[in-house]
């Protein structure tokens, strides 16, 4: 029989063990059995058995009513438990939500009064910096493992014994012991082969013989030798602070992925100590090292090809280990590690001789970019095209200084050139960044990047701009926002942010001056562009006594239609003029070996840079007729002959005095030589990419999480 649905199981039995009890004691159903007792009892003797099993049966029935009797009597306490039960939980579970109520009201309150008492704590007690708990934690950490140290210590004048013997002692002073020192005597007669009085008795200090080899082959010797987990480094000259190699233990042993590890130097020797420590990256190994040896530690399987053995980085070694290093995941350590002297004898490097290893430093920055690259993404409107040809030459100036190029355009030149880079080319700014992940994106003309800004900050990446004369409208702070790592424009323009830098127009693989005898023509030389005054210079050949005037004109977008003018004012004039248009570079600088004079040709106030023709033609020794404005004479000075703008007499007589008259011959090839060392020398070359890459490197350590935001130096207080 099954339970109604509303009646719960419990009740439900209850129902049934009183039915049952209902039947069993039914007086009717007793007398029945009694009744069918006496009748078997009156049958034969056969029957007797049945009738014993009958009686046995009846007792069984009444001890079954007894035990269902029993159970109803414990269904019923049962049935009292729960309801108390029921009424405990309630109680219970009211007295729990007042007591959560009152303790939420109970934590408020006390936060409430701890905020009071910290913002009292403020008001009236200075606070641990940050950097000094992070110090004494370094120093004092618990540690998950205990790696062995190798330190690593070339000596090699004897003359430098007490300083040797107090480096000694700053390892032996280490809180941290599981260390053993490699003392490397590269002395020529192995002034070590007979240890001092005071030498430590330290079966953890051991002697290796270099003889005379160098510090880095010195180091390199150690490696071979060393059985430590870490290596670490320290001059003979400089002294460590005694939980240096706790610290460098622990950074190691919290992290199994770390590779190399670098502290705080304190420089001594000065008017006042000063502390110095750096971030580490390919990027900043493109400048310079970031990290001296005695505050680095790494693990013991990255020694191997470190301490490069040459003339050329002498006295650069440890910049050069830092550059094979520059690439694994290094952890700073925020505490100081090294007392480093500057006064110590026969010693190469400190501050007032840094000029003495330049040479060095190039050999191992060319390393550096060689290794990593700084990569360059240079895009622009249209490229390539041969009024442009200066786009060209400044991006492969960077190249020959090791940087990295690829370009990219909203769309090509009508009339293209062909690029002296050979370099890849994308469609679009998206698809280069995509694929070739730049460090900055360079455009050309302030206008590009004002109008381009944007989009390099949506795709994470920072910008650079090479400012040119047209550019001179563009308000610069429309082009220097938080992600321009800088712009680049002319000596003459003014300047009003840091980030704004000096670049002069760049002429790659310069030609000489050329002595032989020219014609008495007139080249003008320049993009096809209306500011160009053709009306003016055609009036001016018609009055000049000269054989020819050669333009020779680069067509541009947008100024297509401009072919047609020229060629029509060409046709009408009196004068003999012979308009070409987009001719090879090097058919350019045929016409110019051989013109008289090369005109630059412009409009009254039209901005002025710093005009490729006009170099070019002053490095072939060509004279020069040029307006009369500031930045012209900056250029090229006394040599050249002057005229008015928009003046086509004043443009005429300055012809005719050119090719009368010209400048003498030393004093062209003087100006040639001036122009070479401004325009087209290595150097210059070289300092725009160095410009370059200090500027992007310190946009990336000031705007990527990780690095430091600037090389951290401060003077010691007091």
């Amino acid at each position: 029989m099954k339970a109604p649905r509303n009646t719960s199981r419990p009740a439900w039995l209850i129902q049934q063990l009183r039915h049952v009890r209902a039947v069993s004691r039914d007086h009717g159903r007793q007398a029945a059995v009694g009744d069918r007792l006496d009748a078997l009892a009156r049958k034969a003797p056969t029957h007797r058995a049945e009738t014993s099993r009958a009686r046995s049966a009846e007792q069984q029935l009444v001890d079954a009513e007894q035990r269902i009797e029993d159970a109803l009597q414990r269904l019923h306490t049962a049935e009292q438990t729960i309801a108390a039960l029921e009424s405990t939980l309630a109680g219970v579970q009211s007295s729990l939500a007042e007591r959560a109520l009152a303790d939420a009201e109970g934590a408020d309150a006390e936060r409430a009064e701890a905020e009071r008492a910290d913002a009292d704590l403020q008001a009236h007690t200075s606070t641990v910096p940050d950097a000094v708990l992070d110090w004494l934690w370094a120093a004092n950490a618990p540690l998950r493992s205990h790696p062995r140290v190798t330190v690593v210590m070339p000596t090699a004048f004897p003359d430098r014994a007490g300083l040797l013997r107090s480096a000694i002692d700053s390892v032996l002073a280490q809180s941290y012991g599981s260390w053993n020192l490699l003392v490397v005597d590269d002395s020529l007669d192995g002034f070590l082969a007979e240890r001092p009085d005071w030498w430590p008795d330290d079966e953890r200090i051991s002697v290796l013989r270099a003889g005379g080899l160098g510090a880095s082959a010195a180091r390199r010797l150690a490696l071979d030798v060393a059985v430590g987990d870490v290596i670490a480094y320290l001059d003979d000259d400089c002294r460590w602070y005694p939980w240096w190699l706790h610290a460098v233990a622990q950074a190691f042993a919290a992290d199994e992925t770390v590779d190399a590890v670098h502290g705080v130097r304190i420089v001594e020797g000065a008017d006042q100590p000063w502390a110095h420590a750096d971030s580490v990256d390919p990027l900043t190994a493109l400048l310079h090292n970031p990290v001296d040896t005695n505050v680095l530690a790494h693990r013991s399987r990255l020694g191997e090809g470190m301490w490069m053995v040459s003339a050329e980085i002498d006295s650069c070694s440890d910049y050069g280990a830092v550059v094979l290093l520059a690439g694994a995941r290094w952890k700073y350590v925020a505490v100081p590690a090294v007392a480093y002297g500057e006064s110590a004898p026969h010693r190469y490097w400190r501050a007032q001789r840094q000029d003495l290893n330049v040479a060095n430093r190039q050999v191992v920055r060319a390393a550096a970019r060689a290794s990593r690259p700084l990569r360059v993404l240079a895009h622009n409107d249209i490229y390539p095209q041969l009024s442009e040809t200066y786009v060209g030459d400044e991006l492969e100036a960077l190249r020959r200084n090791g940087v990295e190029i690829v370009m990219s355009r909203q769309s090509p030149a009508i009339v293209a050139a062909p690029s002296r880079l050979a370099v890849p080319m994308f469609e679009s700014l998206e698809e280069a960044i995509a694929r070739f992940d730049p460090d900055v994106v360079l455009m050309h003309w302030g206008d590009v990047a004002r109008r381009t800004r944007a989009r390099c900050a949506e795709l994470d990446v920072p910008f650079a701009v090479r400012l040119h004369s047209f550019d001179a409208p563009v308000p610069i702070g429309q082009i220097l926002d938080d992600w321009c790592v800088g712009a680049w424009g002319f000596a003459h323009w003014p300047t009003s942010d840091p980030r704004q830098h000096r670049l002069d127009t760049l002429l790659v693989d310069p030609v000489e001056p050329d002595p032989s005898p020219r014609e008495r023509s007139v080249l003008s030389a320049s993009a096809l562009l209306s500011k160009k005054g053709f009306e003016t210079l055609v009036r001016a050949a018609e009055i000049a006594r000269i054989d020819r005037l050669d333009i020779v004109a680069a067509t541009t977008n947008g100024h297509v239609g401009l072919r047609q003018s020229l060629d029509e004012l060409a046709a009408g004039s009196s004068a003999p003029v012979d308009v070409q248009f987009d001719l090879p570079y090097q058919a350019v600088q045929q016409v110019g070996r051989r013109a008289g004079a090369l005109i630059y040709s412009i409009r009254r106030g039209t901005p002025v840079g710093q005009p490729r023709s006009v170099i070019e033609a002053a490095l072939l020794g060509t004279p020069l007729v040029v307006p009369d404005i500031p930045a012209l004479h900056d250029m090229v000075g006394s040599t050249a002959h002057f005229y008015e703008p928009d003046d086509a007499q004043s443009v005429a007589a300055a012809i005719d005095a050119a090719l009368d008259s010209p400048a003498p011959w030393d004093e062209r090839v003087a100006l040639a030589q001036r122009v070479r060392e401004r325009h087209a020398s290595e150097d210059v070359f070289t300092r725009w990419a160095d410009d370059l890459t200090a500027a992007v490197v310190g946009w990336h350590r000031a705007h990527r999480p990780g690095r430091d935001a600037a090389n951290q130096r401060w003077w010691w207080p007091g």
